[in-house]
């Protein structure tokens, strides 16, 4: 039966990840060990919100940055990498609520709408992002074949503000809770509907335990935050 149900809701949102699939992108980040070496992986999702590359994703992606640290847009993996790549720069940001807004030097045409509303409990959502990725390094340069999107059909449980404990501090996520998880490298990828208008962001797991006679029940739900908060910091 769930897989049935399923398949169902990925035929619903056909258009929707379509449309998403042209906007998000991993964010890299590269940390320069040397005048030409450094290490580099994913540490996050954006997605872009305007035509003149402002996007959207969650400011913990970027805890823990210094000096040597660089972040990067190299493309719309898997279809399009993007050379020269361009870095990442700061447009707003409310550290304590987990919100980003960032950009890099490129036209967007693609983008998507960030909902003013609160997501309805029971509403069809999808979750996005880039996860688990595996970047290697070959004589020609990275390889990141293995940087795949990622799409998750689930429903809104419930609506919820919690505090996450973060590398830079304690983080407010202010919105709702989903049923199926973000892995690592989703962080702040778009959370839409049907229609490909984005609810909220993904944020953080939400886990849960308890013993039922003699068998021990986990429970792991995701935490978005609410699109109309990263909408209210980009027209502040």
């Amino acid at each position: 039966m769930r897989t049935l149900i399923v398949k169902f809701l990925k035929n619903m949102f056909v258009n929707a990840i379509e449309k998403a699939s042209r906007t998000m992108f991993p964010i890299f980040r590269l940390e320069k060990i040397g005048p030409t070496e450094g290490r580099i992986a994913v540490v996050g999702t954006g997605f872009f919100i305007g035509p003149d590359g402002k996007f959207a994703t969650a400011a913990h992606v970027f805890d823990t940055a210094n000096e040597k640290t660089e972040f990067q847009f190299r493309g719309w993996m898997p279809d399009k990498v993007f050379n020269p790549r361009l870095v990442i720069k700061e447009f707003k940001k409310d550290a304590s609520n987990d919100l980003f807004i960032g950009q890099v030097d490129l036209e967007t045409p693609d983008y998507l709408e960030l909902s003013d509303e609160l997501a309805p409990i029971g509403r069809s959502v999808c979750v996005s992002g880039y996860p688990l990725n595996s970047i290697k390094t070959t004589a020609a340069g990275l390889d990141v074949g293995g940087i795949r999107r990622y799409f998750q059909p689930t429903f809104v449980l419930d609506h919820a503000v919690i505090e996450s404990p973060g590398k830079n501090g304690n983080k407010k996520h202010d919105g709702f809770l989903i049923r199926d998880i973000g892995l690592s490298g989703m962080s702040g990828g778009p959370i839409f509907d049907t229609e490909g208008l984005v609810l909220g962001i993904q944020a953080a797991t939400i886990s849960r335990e308890n013993v039922i006679g003699v068998r021990k029940v986990d429970v792991h739900n995701g935490q978005a935050i609410k699109s109309s908060l990263f909408k209210s910091l980009l027209n502040s």
